[in-house]
């Protein structure tokens, strides 16, 4: 059976600590009134296909439940005047419908289809999961992310959750066919709404996207690029013990200031005590404009001791605005103390190099000192040097 992936288990333990926040989602439902409404509209808006008039789709409904687990009701229908290819599934406790828009059951053909309704269920089959967990933490997320007085980390939490969940449901759609193929052409085609596909050409031209670029981070809102799920696809089949680990690469791996969500936004606090502390590491570094300066990042800051990288901590998977960012916390380090000299921007220059970003931070610099390329380098050299006349450079308190 398909488990929630990582990502899923970390922001359902994040919401749970929040106690007061969380019992009131659980038991916050849907109205019956509402419910009710949206039978109706597609009562009006849809036709429904029942076993009598579509006895083979109702089969393989029936294999894909079974394969899943999922016990509820399972009422289809085809969505009228539409032409987007596309499929969804709404759902209560005791029921669920499941719509198909545009000509999807023409396009696509056997175990196709059976993936597609594995993957719509699949969306069922997680909120079913411990208890309705991950439905509560759908709903928590969603309502915070879709307050307009939300900071943009709530934004980005709630897109990664529904990026997961798409993989989560693709990995359904796997379970219930046991065909890489089928599961990979049925995205192929909806994509492209080609009526023949090669999944295997499209697996390779999804890792030739891999070889040429690889900084991939998911961009889209509501379900990743079709290749990464593709890949992800491919990934899982091929080994479920490491397949988390690579395809939260592929979803999350470039590391932007400007697009955090609730973890980068942790990890961003870290780095920059991880950064401070390197920078006040030596005993002559700890001056009173210093350690104030320090303060204005984290109040009550007192240094500790920092000896090795943090495991998180890829300077090669980082966008350029947060090798700017930390360029500036060692710059800042470097200049809080005048009385000092040239010695802190030595150790600034040190660090850098030791941190992985020397050029972003020589660029800024020479940005802020409005420098050339050869008055950098003999700030530099000149730093540099007074930082090697200095001794006790590694005691700590």
């Amino acid at each position: 059976m398909i488990s929630p992936l990582p990502y899923h288990l970390r922001l359902r333990d994040y919401f749970k600590k929040q106690k007061k926040t969380w019992d009131w989602f659980a038991k916050a439902s849907s109205k019956e009134e509402d419910w009710l409404n949206f039978k109706t509209n597609l009562l009006k808006n849809a036709y429904r296909m029942q076993s009598d008039s579509e006895p083979d789709l109702h089969e393989r409904l029936q294999t894909v439940k079974s394969k899943l687990e999922i016990e509820i009701p399972v009422t289809l229908y085809q969505l009228q005047n539409t032409t987007e290819l596309n499929a969804f599934i709404s759902f209560q406790q005791s029921e669920a419908h499941l719509v198909f828009n545009g000509p999807v059951l023409k396009l696509l053909q056997g175990d196709e289809v059976s993936a597609l309704l594995a993957h719509e269920l699949s969306h069922l089959k997680l909120y079913q999961l411990e208890d309705g967990d991950y439905e509560i933490t759908n709903r928590v997320i969603s309502a915070i992310g879709n307050d307009t007085r939300s900071d943009d980390v709530y934004l980005e939490t709630a897109r990664y959750f529904r990026l997961y969940s798409e993989i989560f449901c693709d990995r359904g759609a796997l379970l219930a066919t046991n065909s890489e193929e089928a599961t990979q052409s049925s995205l192929i085609k909806l994509h492209t709404g080609l009526e023949k596909v090669s999944a295997a050409n499209y697996l390779q031209q999804a890792k030739e996207i891999l070889q040429n670029d690889e900084n991939i981070k998911a961009t889209y809102d509501t379900h990743p690029e079709n290749f990464i799920r593709v890949l992800a696809v491919h990934l899982w089949k091929s080994n479920p013990e490491t397949a988390n680990a690579e395809i939260a690469k592929l979803i999350e791996q470039e590391f932007d200031l400007e697009n955090l969500d609730i973890f980068g936004q942790q990890r961003m606090t870290t780095f920059t005590k991880h950064v401070l502390n390197r920078m006040m590491a030596p005993q002559w570094m700890r001056t009173d404009a210093n350690l104030a300066l320090c303060r204005q990042y984290f109040s009550g800051y007192h240094p500790t001791q920092e000896t090795s990288e943090l495991p998180e901590w890829e300077p090669k998977f980082f966008k350029e605005n947060v090798k700017e960012y930390f360029s500036y916390v060692l710059l800042d380090g470097a200049l809080a103390d005048s009385a000092m000299e040239d010695v802190p921007l030595g150790h600034a220059f040190e660090l850098s190099e030791e941190l992985g970003i020397k050029d972003t931070f020589n660029n800024i610099v020479k940005k802020e000192k409005k420098l050339t390329e050869k008055k950098l380098r003999e700030m530099r050299n000149k730093a540099v040097e007074a930082l090697s006349k200095m001794s006790d450079t590694l005691n700590y308190e």
